[in-house]
C-alpha cells in the first residue's frame, strides 16, 4: 500500500476473536517535503477553522470549505510557507437568519426558523385582520440581509428583526 504525498504508512493492528489484525493507515505527516527543495516544512497539522473543514490536501496546499449557511472569508487554499508556517487562513462567516419564539406582529414560532441569506419566508401575523397585504399576500414576508429579517406586510410600515445566534 502507498499513501498520497504528505501522508506516511502507519500499521495499526487489533486483537479480533484471539486473532491479531494489521491495519495499514495512511497519517498526515507533521513535516513536509517541498517538491523543489530537499529542505523539509515543518507547518504541523493543517488548523482547524470554525464552522469549516478541510475538503482536499494536496501536497503543500490545503483547501477549506464551511458548512452549511457559512460563507468563505479569505483564502480557500492554504500553503506550508518557507517559514513553517501556514499562509492566511479563511474564516467561515454566517451566513444565514435565526428566528424563534416570539417576534413583533408575527404569531409565536413554535419552532426556530434557520433560512440563507436573501432567502424569503413568509409567516403568519398576530393580527389576523391584518393577515392580507395589499397584493393579496397573506401574512408578512421577512427576508434575510447581513444577519438581520426585513419583514413587510401585517397592515404595517416595513420593520427590521435581528437574527438570534446559532446554537
Amino acid at each position: 500500500m502507498v499513501c498520497e504525498t504528505g501522508y506516511e504508512l502507519n500499521i495499526s493492528a487489533r486483537c479480533e476473536n484471539g486473532k491479531w489484525i494489521f491495519l495499514p493507515i495512511c497519517t498526515f505527516k507533521e513535516i513536509i517535503q517541498h517538491k523543489t527543495s530537499s529542505k523539509p516544512f515543518e507547518c504541523g497539522d493543517p488548523p482547524a477553522i470554525g464552522n469549516g473543514y478541510i475538503a482536499n490536501i494536496q501536497s503543500l496546499t490545503i483547501t477549506y470549505e464551511c458548512k452549511s449557511f457559512y460563507k468563505l472569508q479569505g483564502p480557500s487554499h492554504v500553503t506550508c510557507l518557507n517559514s513553517g508556517q501556514w499562509s492566511e487562513l479563511p474564516i467561515c462567516m454566517s451566513n444565514f437568519c435565526k428566528l424563534e419564539g416570539k417576534i413583533d406582529h408575527i404569531k409565536t414560532l413554535q419552532s426556530a426558523l434557520v433560512f440563507e441569506e436573501g432567502t424569503t419566508v413568509l409567516l403568519s401575523c398576530e393580527d389576523e385582520q391584518h393577515s392580507r397585504g395589499p397584493s393579496g399576500q397573506a401574512g408578512a414576508r421577512g427576508q434575510c440581509n447581513g444577519g438581520q429579517v426585513h419583514f413587510r406586510g401585517c397592515g404595517l410600515r416595513p420593520w427590521v428583526v435581528n437574527s438570534t445566534s446559532w446554537s
